[in-house]
């Protein structure tokens, strides 16, 4: 375990405060704090200790990974963390529980299980907002994979007329797996042309690629995601489509250099609505949002968000446009706020 995930976790710890737990089950979390990543893992965390439950197979691997116990390894039994918070809870050691990623009925199966009510708790992914200087590396290198996917794909969109979009979906995501990629979206790259680009993740289907084409892929490499979006515009024949692509690629520049450390996220949110709205159209979905562990993750980069850029913070910037039966367009990079400002990785 590293220095920095010691930290990460003392972090925490002190975010919970006395006599409160976290149970964490997303597995992204679980890798933030310890490096480890077990089929089914539980964690545990109070203001106290960190407690990791985790299948046999899993034990022997956190064992190496943690050779100064500053994580508790138990081997997960069913019911072991629920029963261990009910202890807690009896002593007087426990008297608030918070969870990170249940919703629904699992929620409510689980606040029966131990009969105290729980309560969703973002501490962790609020945490993963700001990286290290490894952390924005492994994105770096990500974004150099997934670039050299998007050269490859309008390579292939200018020289071959008759490629259906699945093909070269699957030519793009093959190659950037040679160039070192450890995977893509969990949907796979979004790739689509003419009136199925309109569809705002659209999947790639059997058409023949012709017109504009919207292609949004990433990259993983060290276990961290980049974000892409083009759309080119070479092979339509509607002038319309080659206006609107000019307008949002552009906007999509301005509101990067508008971006500094201490904006509100919502200002140039905002900024980016009211210049879209002006052109007729109205932005269907989020400017962006954060990149790290996942694809998607905090910040949210819309007009309610509350929250501030501030240095070290990684994220996308994705004005785009959507004309039903018609074309959709979307440009997307993935920046960094480094000495002030919003710098493209």
């Amino acid at each position: 375990m590293t220095s920095i995930q010691k930290n990460r976790i003392r972090n925490i710890k002190e975010e919970i405060m006395e006599k409160k737990a976290l149970l964490i089950y997303n597995p992204k979390n679980l890798y933030y704090l310890c490096g480890i990543e077990g089929f089914g893992a539980v964690g545990l965390l109070t203001s106290k200790k960190f407690t990791l439950f985790l299948n046999e197979n899993d034990y022997e691997l956190a064992a190496d990974k943690n050779p100064d116990h500053e994580v508790r390894v138990e081997i997960y039994k069913k019911g072991i963390a629920k029963d261990t918070i009910k202890e807690g809870l009896k002593k007087g050691k426990i008297s608030e529980i918070f969870v990170d990623n249940i919703y629904g009925e699992a929620l409510r199966n689980l606040e029966n299980a131990i009969g105290r009510r729980i309560e969703i708790c973002d501490v962790v992914e609020r945490a993963r907002m700001l990286k290290t200087d490894d952390e924005i590396e492994n994105i770096r290198k990500a974004c150099e994979i997934a670039r050299k996917g998007i050269e490859l794909a309008r390579k292939i969109y200018l020289s071959e007329k008759r490629i259906s979009e699945h093909n070269l979906a699957a030519e793009v995501e093959y190659f950037m797996k040679k160039q070192g990629s450890e995977g893509t979206f969990e949907e796979g790259i979004l790739l689509a042309c003419g009136k199925n680009a309109a569809h705002i993740h659209a999947k790639p289907s059997d058409k023949i690629i012709d017109g504009a084409i919207l292609v949004d892929l990433g990259a993983k490499f060290g276990n961290y995601f980049s974000d892409f979006s083009r759309t080119f515009t070479e092979r339509a024949e509607d002038n319309e489509v080659k206006k609107h692509a000019e307008f949002i690629e552009n906007l999509e520049k301005i509101c990067i250099d508008k971006i500094y450390d201490g904006m509100k996220i919502s200002e140039i949110s905002k900024f980016a609505d009211k210049k879209i709205e002006e052109n007729g159209f109205k932005l269907l979905h989020s400017l962006g949002h954060g990149v790290g562990l996942d694809v998607h993750e905090l910040p949210n980069i819309n007009n309610n968000s509350e929250t501030e850029f501030v240095e070290h913070m990684v994220f996308t910037i994705e004005p785009g446009i959507y004309k039903a039966n018609k074309f959709g367009i979307r440009f997307e990079d993935t920046c960094v706020i480094k000495n002030g400002k919003a710098k493209i990785l």
